[in-house]
């Protein structure tokens, strides 16, 4: 595992950036953050472990369903 970058502590860490200290791609990221089962569970430790030591946070505005209205309203 990569060593983390000044770069990446200093501001809010992106999947993208996660994805590249673990050699993963960012999909696999984003997989591994939510249990899915086809991330290797070694994988998923290393991410998490590397998230935390980054400050990942999960940003709350992105990957909530939207609120849809019914037609006609």
């Amino acid at each position: 595992m990569k060593q983390i970058s000044p770069r990446i502590v200093q501001k809010r860490p992106s999947m993208q950036a996660i994805a590249q200290a673990c050699k993963v791609s960012p999909m696999t990221v984003s997989r591994a953050l939510r249990s899915d089962g086809r991330v290797a569970t070694a994988t998923q430790r290393r991410i998490r472990t590397m998230t935390k030591k980054a400050g990942y946070q999960v940003n709350g505005r992105i990957g909530r369903p939207r609120r849809r209205a019914a037609a006609g309203q």
